[in-house]
């Protein structure tokens, strides 16, 4: 059904693409723009818009989990768990969304050295480029 609405959609928009007059549509310049504007807030600012898809993709499983599942039958240590770890989830991605992540900066280059280890496997000591610190 919502393959169905989506092509519905697509086509229509397609369509309507199609029959407006040329001088409705906007510039060249002004789409270019506008993808460059769009990409720039996606890719390089901080907004909500992924952590409202991650809550609403958990969301959503967890009703499709909780419908599916026979209540009844369940022994008591799974009623006593399952909601536990749901809110266990929530809470989670609740914390990592209102941490600081923290900044790196000349100041505290040698502390954050000492506190993180390099693996040597994926991380090894170089020297960035861009800010000539370590990294």
């Amino acid at each position: 059904m919502f393959l169905l609405l989506l092509l519905l959609t697509t086509l229509l928009l397609t369509l309507s693409l199609l029959l407006l007059p040329p001088l409705l549509l906007p510039s060249t310049s002004t789409l270019s723009r506008l993808s460059q504007t769009t990409t720039k807030y996606l890719l390089h600012s901080p907004h909500p818009l992924l952590q409202i898809c991650y809550i609403a993709l958990l969301t959503f499983s967890i009703a499709i989990f909780l419908y599916n599942i026979p209540i009844a039958p369940l022994p008591i240590h799974h009623k006593i768990a399952i909601p536990i770890m749901i809110a266990y989830t929530y809470y989670t991605f609740y914390t990592a969304c209102v941490a600081h992540p923290g900044r790196v900066t000349h100041a505290n280059m040698k502390q954050m050295v000492e506190e993180m280890e390099y693996d040597f496997l994926l991380f090894r000591p170089r020297i960035c480029k861009t800010c000539k610190t370590l990294k």
